[in-house]
């Protein structure tokens, strides 16, 4: 009977187009448990703990720190247990292969790189079938040059869509067959004749017409000026933001007269000459907010957080509808 060996997989999702998005990397790491890990370890891998980000570049340092799911991975191989639980942390990482790791700098890359050897924990990449487990000046080397090259590669690739996308945007062409969310598409014929197509709609036009994107839906709108803000003022990921508008995108609408009394209140009323708001009414907006239904933690714990709070802060604006 083969040996069973515990690993964990690290998954990077890519857009749905592309061939790296998670549902292919899952596949690739059952089969590869399945199969090709006996011929490196000589037994089959049982993959306890899938850890996923969603969309976030590897090549960039800036956006290292929104990849939650690899900073939870990293804080469990140092404490070496499973998402604080009492399960221990197996000794054997899986990806895809060493790009979904990290396209940082070198030097970068060797201190997260030098988390695992520290505690004494292997990364196996799938399409190179290698392990590495950090013991040798070449393959150090080796790892540095590859995330070199990774990095390198990604950034160009990045740099060609976008020339791409702006292209077509300056030649007033959508490159979408849908409109983001929050606008619409205005379609001028050959004929000059204008139509608008439903966000929500695909519409595949003749070559010989143009489509521009215009504003739509208000309620749209106020989303996306609120998840810009709360950009503007923290990082999250998208999953964060999908979880923190998916059910509160209409939540404005659904408050009644008293919460909506409590929000304007506490975004007019301001200390002068600083701008401060009311600490004391966005701590008691907050109580009103959790017994209309409101259950989403970053809402309420942002507006209880003993800090300095302005005009912009994103949950008044997300609420109220501000720029």
């Amino acid at each position: 009977m083969d040996k069973i060996i515990e690993v964990i997989a690290y998954g990077r999702n890519s857009d749905k187009a592309q061939t790296t998005n998670q549902d292919i990397q899952d596949d690739a790491f059952t089969h590869f448990a399945a199969n090709g890990f006996a011929t490196l370890f000589g037994g089959k891998a049982k993959i306890v703990e899938n850890y996923k980000d969603h969309g976030k570049s590897a090549s960039k340092k800036r956006q290292l720190h929104k990849r939650h799911d690899f900073h939870r991975m990293l804080d469990d191989v140092r404490a070496g247990t499973i998402r604080g639980s009492d399960r221990p942390f197996p000794k054997i990482i899986l990806v895809l292969n060493t790009s979904r790791f990290s396209r940082l700098h070198e030097l970068d890359t060797l201190a997260l790189y030098n988390v695992l050897r520290e505690n004494d924990v292997k990364l196996v990449s799938i399409d190179d079938r290698k392990v590495y487990d950090f013991d040798g000046f070449a393959q150090i080397i080796d790892l540095l040059v590859k995330a070199k090259e990774d990095k390198e590669y990604s950034r160009k690739s990045a740099q060609n869509v976008l020339r791409g996308h702006g292209w077509r945007t300056r030649l007033g062409r959508c490159h979408q067959r849908f409109s983001p969310y929050g606008m619409l598409k205005l379609v001028v014929t050959d004929t000059k004749e204008e139509m608008l197509i439903a966000r929500q709609r695909s519409f595949n036009k003749p070559k010989d017409w143009q489509s521009y994107l215009i504003p739509g839906d208000p309620l749209e709108q106020d989303v996306v000026r609120a998840i810009f803000q709360l950009f503007k003022e923290r990082d999250v990921s998208y999953t964060e933001m999908g979880r923190l508008f998916s059910s509160h995108a209409n939540l404005k609408y659904r408050l009644g007269p008293t919460v909506t009394e409590l929000v304007t209140v506490a975004y007019e009323e301001r200390s002068l000459p600083s701008g401060e708001l009311d600490p004391a009414r966005l701590a008691v907006l907050a109580d009103a907010l959790e017994d209309a239904g409101c259950d989403t933690a970053d809402i309420l714990n942002h507006l209880r957080e003993p800090r300095l709070h302005y005009r912009g802060c994103w949950p008044l604006d997300l609420l109220l509808g501000k720029e």
